[in-house]
């Protein structure tokens, strides 16, 4: 899975080094250069940055990075990987070492589509525990697994209703 996340920025910052971050310039349509890659190539609404800010960067990206997930945090924040006292102490001594990396953020993607797959199903009657959803469906997209799913259910039904009549 391809994973990028703009960095919207307007001015030169100290950007983290992880593959699925990379520095936008944003309304460099109407500002001078400041060496990110610009939001006005390609299909883009950069002039309209005034208006919409950081949404031209994320309107750029999904135009044209050929990525299957975009994401978007600003210049000075990201999504950290520890809360409470211990996340500030690291994010105070090395504010980039403890950002969210693209293996971070799969997993976290995966865990939130267990977890619609469960509500989806329980709608239905059909009861599924995570662990259970991730050896049956581990290597499926969301999609997949509910289409899977529901498709077996149907056969099942299928049968039961002709055993019945």
């Amino acid at each position: 899975m391809e994973i990028k996340v703009i960095i919207a920025a307007h001015k030169q910052y100290p950007m983290p080094d992880k593959d699925c971050y990379l520095p936008v310039q944003v309304g460099r349509a109407l500002h001078p250069d400041v060496g990110y890659i610009p939001d006005n190539t390609g299909d883009n609404i950069s002039e309209k940055n005034p208006y919409y800010c950081e949404l031209t960067g994320l309107y750029w990206a999904w135009k044209n990075l050929p990525a299957d997930v975009i994401g978007l945090v600003h210049y000075r924040r990201y999504m950290g990987k520890k809360n409470g006292i211990v996340g500030l102490i690291q994010r105070y001594r090395n504010p980039l070492g403890s950002i969210l990396d693209g293996k971070d953020i799969e997993k976290l993607m995966k865990k939130s589509d267990i977890n619609k797959f469960i509500e989806e199903m329980e709608e239905i009657g059909d009861d599924w525990e995570a662990d259970d959803v991730e050896r049956v469906y581990g290597k499926s997209s969301l999609d997949e697994a509910l289409n899977d799913r529901k498709a077996s259910l149907g056969t099942f039904f299928d049968i039961i209703g002709t055993v019945l009549n």
